[in-house]
């Protein structure tokens, strides 16, 4: 199974079931391996965090609306922030300063 994020990666949140969830840039800091979600079934599931204390992930459990600033989340809620591998190698190709000189 390829999977949209790895340890370690920034990642932002995309097709969560609770819209305030939407959009929260999280750190990925440990898997969870594969975990029963709602009504999308089995999914691999990854332990994030907000990357700020005023951002939390809202999660309904057992019928109780709670707000954490870490928690599960689907890998496939997730998206990776990291450049393009073509973008990487443009950076590392551009001149600098010591070469211009």
């Amino acid at each position: 199974m390829a999977l949209n994020c790895r340890l370690g990666d920034l990642a932002i949140t995309v097709k969560c079931d609770i819209p305030e969830n939407l959009g929260r840039i999280v750190k990925i800091i440990a898997s969870n391996g594969i975990e029963h979600w709602s009504d999308h079934g089995p999914l691999h599931t990854w332990e994030v965090q907000t990357l700020s204390e005023t951002d939390s992930l809202t999660y309904i459990i057992k019928g109780r609306v709670t707000q954490k600033c870490q928690g599960p989340v689907p890998d496939a809620f997730l998206r990776p922030l990291h450049p393009p591998t073509d973008e990487e190698v443009l950076v590392e190709s551009l001149p600098t300063e010591k070469s211009l000189a």
